[in-house]
């Protein structure tokens, strides 16, 4: 390029040259009109001072403007640029030339000169004979019209546009939000992107303002720098500042500031949707007797308060004497029975659900047997201390009419009364034994080996036969009642009933001597329990057992023997099995031959099956209990009863009832799964 800028030096001074000696009125003077520099450094190029439309004009054109530079002509300036055109002459002068708008291209030549251009089209100039000595441009096109080249011609203006930015480029918009908003929380720029042409940008986009704030989510929708502080002006949602404390209190009204209970504190969480829990307050706990506190914050410091007024006040052990404690207060302290199952530690002795009928007897006891002994073989173990439920007082043996003293032998604790398996005691390993005979089997010191053992004569309890007019009362229709009540026996104990039981129920087995022979006859005996308690339902002559059709526990009672051998209106369908080794499976003689020989033996005993008797209570009352049994009209052939598995219950009971001891649902029917506890498919007594 360079070159070429210098060839352009020369045929200028060419043409120059050949305007002087053609013109007479053009004087050219290297000092007058403006000179032209090469940028690369060339000699400089005057033009002459001419005179155009007759006015004389000394100013020389640069060739870096854009301009078309002619002689003679009149100056047009189609966009702004100046055109020059020659005066028409095809003699040697130069033609019309367009120079760019004042735009220098810096090109790098091939050979590492760098060319400084103020044209992007290479001009073309004639020489003295008209022929276009100029390097070609291929650029330039030739006059539309076939007009010589000095002909006066406008061309356009050949700028090319220069593109704003690089296509499918992105940048950040300025931001339109208030100022230090930017940047904080969500709130952010804009962005556009060039356009495919690099011309033009695209709409701002994506640009976050501040919006009023809200604690429905966890952003700081106002872009202060601090999340869901939108509460105090009642944004959606919003509870409390986050991360603000208040205090706080949730005892009851009333209790706050009295004895031991404050305040404590609570923290808005992260949200501002809530606050959390109250931490660091004391509310009111049961009285600590001694203590020398207020610990109810009740006003009153070491008070002995009953709230659920069960008779036991929170310094005398209740743990549970208000509903925020548990559900029924009244029936939980420390004169309560434990229920298993329920969860709670009905007893207050800081244990759940423990057995609530642990056992208090060792093993089987033949002398010097006492009434405690027998009724801890029963499984009444607890005596009654400081109010709460238990035995009251020391049990008693006694002739059935609370007289007199019994023999050793007609009472007994035992494990097992004979061989069968189902006489094994149901609870805890003992069972009580009461006889009008021997309470022994055939196996035992003092066995039972003969049908009849004879002690004193007696009388049945006043309170029993009082409502029956001072006599026995009729078990049978038709049969005789017989009376007295010989070789009698009476256990008595008194009990302090828990705080929530609203029953009480124990199992027993009665075997007598009199069945073969003496059923319907005046050799009517008995076994009873007589209930003294406040509770209703409880008969005139205060007897809670019976069979389980409801009659008597007696010898003359109708289909009462289940367990025997078969004769007129007894069916006996638990066979002879449960008499083995006890001494109540001795043969009776039926048949004698002429010489006195017996010829024919039966088995002269019966039993019941094991029954369960269930009696209605009052929580909290002191009850007595007379387990009974005599011989009547006579003091030949005897009777026993086994006693055992005594409980409380927290279920009620409309009056009494006995059934056997495995039938819940006293249907006599084994249909229910609970029944059979010992899953072994059959319902019997050692499901009771």
């Amino acid at each position: 390029m360079k070159r070429r800028m210098m060839l352009f030096g020369f045929l200028g001074a060419v043409v120059v040259t050949t305007i002087a000696a053609c013109s007479s009125d053009t004087v050219r003077t290297p000092t007058e009109g403006i000179g032209f520099p090469d940028e690369g450094g060339g000699d400089d190029i005057f033009l002459p001072e001419k005179e155009v439309d007759g006015i004389a004009d000394d100013t020389s054109v640069p060739l870096d403007g854009d301009a078309l530079v002619t002689e003679g002509s009149d100056i047009v300036y189609p966009d702004g640029d100046a055109s020059y055109p020659d005066g028409q002459n095809d003699d040697g002068e130069y033609s019309d030339e367009t120079i760019s708008d004042g735009e220098t291209t810096d090109e790098s030549t091939g050979d590492g000169e760098e060319s400084d251009e103020t044209a992007p089209d290479e001009d073309e100039y004639a020489d003295e004979t008209g022929q276009d000595t100029s390097i070609p441009d291929t650029n330039d096109a030739a006059p539309p019209d076939g007009d010589s080249a000095d002909t006066d011609t406008v061309l356009p203006d050949n700028d090319t546009p220069v593109p704003i930015c690089t296509p499918f480029e992105e940048e950040n918009c300025p931001y339109t939000g208030p100022s230090g908003t930017e940047g904080v929380g969500p709130c952010k720029a804009g962005k556009r992107q060039c356009a495919p042409d690099g011309f033009s940008w695209s709409p701002c986009v994506g640009e976050v303002l501040p919006s009023p704030d809200i604690c429905t989510d966890d952003v700081d929708n106002d872009c202060n720098d601090v999340v869901n502080d939108g509460y105090s002006s009642g944004a959606m949602g919003c509870v409390c500042l986050p991360n603000t404390t208040k205090s706080c209190y949730t005892g009851p009204a009333g209790t706050l500031g009295k004895g031991e209970c404050h305040e404590g504190g609570t923290t808005c969480n992260a949200m501002g949707t809530g606050y959390g829990p109250c931490l660091g307050e004391q509310t009111p706990v049961p009285e600590v007797c001694g203590n020398g506190k207020d610990d109810d914050c009740n006003g009153v410091i070491d008070d002995n308060v009953d709230a659920d007024g069960d008779g036991w006040g929170t310094c005398g052990g209740d743990c549970c004497d208000n509903t925020s404690q548990c559900a029924d207060p009244s029936k939980v302290n420390p004169g309560a029975i434990e229920v298993p199952g329920d969860g709670i530690d009905n007893d207050c002795n800081g244990q759940i659900d423990e057995n609530p009928q642990p056992a208090c007897s060792s093993g089987a006891k033949f002398s010097g047997t006492t009434a405690l002994d027998l009724v801890y073989a029963m499984d009444i173990c607890k005596t009654s201390t400081n109010g709460s439920w238990g035995i009251v007082g020391t049990p008693t043996l006694t002739r059935a009419d609370g007289s007199g003293s019994v023999t050793n032998t007609q009472i007994a604790v035992m494990t097992q009364f004979g061989t069968h398996s189902s006489n094994v005691a149901i609870a805890n390993g003992t069972m009580a034994v009461l006889s009008s005979g021997r309470a022994r089997d055939a196996n035992d010191p003092d066995p039972t080996n003969d049908i009849s053992f004879t002690y004193y004569t007696g009388n049945p309890p006043a309170d029993f036969i009082a409502p029956h007019g001072n006599a026995l009362p009729t078990t049978k229709p038709g049969c005789p009642n017989g009376s007295g009540a010989n070789d009698g026996v009476m256990l008595t104990v008194r009990l302090k009933v828990p705080t929530n039981a609203q029953s009480f129920s124990f199992n027993f087995r009665f075997f007598s001597q009199e069945y073969w022979k003496y059923t319907c006859t005046e050799f009517n005996d008995f076994f009873i329990t007589m209930l003294y308690s406040g509770a209703s339902g409880i008969p005139a002559d205060k007897n809670i057992s019976f069979d389980s059709s409801g009659g008597y526990i007696s010898v003359n009672t109708n289909a009462f023997f289940t367990v025997c051998q078969p004769k007129s209106g007894y069916t006996c369908p638990d066979g002879l099995a449960p008499l083995s080794g006890t001494g109540y499976d001795l043969d009776y003689c039926t048949e004698e031959d002429q010489w006195g020989s017996c010829t024919k033996y039966v088995k002269n005993g019966g039993a019941t099956k094991w029954l369960s008797t269930v009696a209605p209570v009052i929580p909290g009352e002191t009850i007595t209990l007379k387990f009974v049994i005599w011989d009547t009209s006579d003091q030949l052939l005897d009777s026993l009863v086994l006693l055992d598995n005594f409980k409380w219950s927290a279920q009620g009971t409309s009056g009494p009832v006995t059934f056997e001891c495995w039938d819940l649902n006293k249907n006599g029917v084994c249909d229910v799964a609970t029944e059979d506890q010992s899953g072994d498919g059959i319902c019997n007594e050692r499901d009771c």
